[in-house]
């Protein structure tokens, strides 16, 4: 994660509180694991390519946003 990343993280956090972060963490990396996976296998990208994180921090972040119920950020 580069430092544009943590940025963003940090801005999810201030918005939604710290409860969403793990859920942002973990639906973003799923979601890279298998786009990533898909990419590679379709021969799209190569091992050592760069991808960008950003796009699934800012889209898990999003989700968890709409979803979080509001009891559960206090």
């Amino acid at each position: 994660m580069g430092e544009g990343d943590l940025k963003l993280l940090a801005m999810l956090g201030a918005w939604g509180g710290w409860q969403i972060l793990p859920v942002t963490l973990v639906l973003s990396s799923l979601v890279f694991a298998v786009v990533g996976s898909t990419l590679l296998a379709l021969g799209k990208i190569e091992r050592t390519a760069l991808v960008p994180f950003g796009p699934y921090l800012a889209a898990a972040g999003w989700l968890a946003l709409l979803y979080t119920p509001a009891w559960a950020v206090v």
